[in-house]
């Protein structure tokens, strides 16, 4: 799956190829859904998850409202249509609004862990440099639909009046030599533990361009 956007960019959305090794050759199948299909603004950044039960669903959306839609069992089709999904989709993170306000989220992931679903989302600003602003927080929901909430009980589909709602995973400190690490995918290995992975400007080419980081994914009993 893969976006098609660029800025001011009309009609972004999602678009998907496949293969029967991981490896490719791919083949290109085109449009799953865009903005005008699903009433979605920023409509990019999907990431599939299959739950428990084998339902399909992805999770889109970038500053402008984070959603949870259904796909069929093959993934490449909306379950039942886009116009039943448009009216069914779930808002799990930010607000719908029509203008960019990277206090909210984008690149949402989720992973499930015992009896949670937890989200992963990316705030801020990605692509500034060292001045960036980039951080990841998370929410979790007993639902893959919602509500997300962070320690506080406080839910990330909310108005945040301009301070991101969530707990703080993943940010940089001056003394780090990094700036705004953010929009990350998580994976669990064979030995049980998760990992995040996301980009981020280092010193190592004085914050030229943005470098793939990884690291471990500590959890507490809360």
């Amino acid at each position: 799956y893969y976006s098609v956007a660029a800025w001011d960019m009309p009609s972004a959305g999602i678009e998907y190829a496949v293969a029967d090794d991981i490896a490719g050759p791919y083949v290109d199948k085109g449009l799953l859904f865009n903005e005008d299909m699903m009433d979605i603004n920023g409509l990019i950044d999907p990431q599939p998850f299959i739950d428990d039960d084998g339902k399909v669903y992805m999770i889109v959306g970038s500053f402008h409202g984070n959603y949870v839609v259904e796909l069929e069992d093959d993934g490449m089709s909306l379950k039942d249509g886009y116009e039943h999904q448009r009216d069914t989709k779930s808002l799990i993170a930010g607000i719908d609004i029509e203008h960019f306000d990277n206090t909210y989220y984008e690149g949402c992931y989720i992973v499930k862990k015992d009896d949670y679903y937890y989200m992963f989302g990316s705030a801020g600003s990605c692509c500034a440099g060292n001045s960036s602003t980039y951080k990841v927080v998370v929410g979790r929901s007993k639902n893959i639909r919602g509500p997300y909430v962070d320690s506080k009980g406080k839910d990330l589909a909310q108005n945040n009046n301009g301070s991101t709602i969530g707990d703080i995973v993943l940010w940089s400190s001056p003394s780090s030599k990094t700036a705004g690490p953010g929009h990350n995918s998580v994976f669990q290995d064979d030995a049980g533990d998760y990992w995040m992975i996301y980009h981020a400007y280092c010193d190592y080419d004085n914050y030229a361009t943005r470098h793939l980081f990884m690291d471990k994914i500590y959890w507490q009993e809360n």
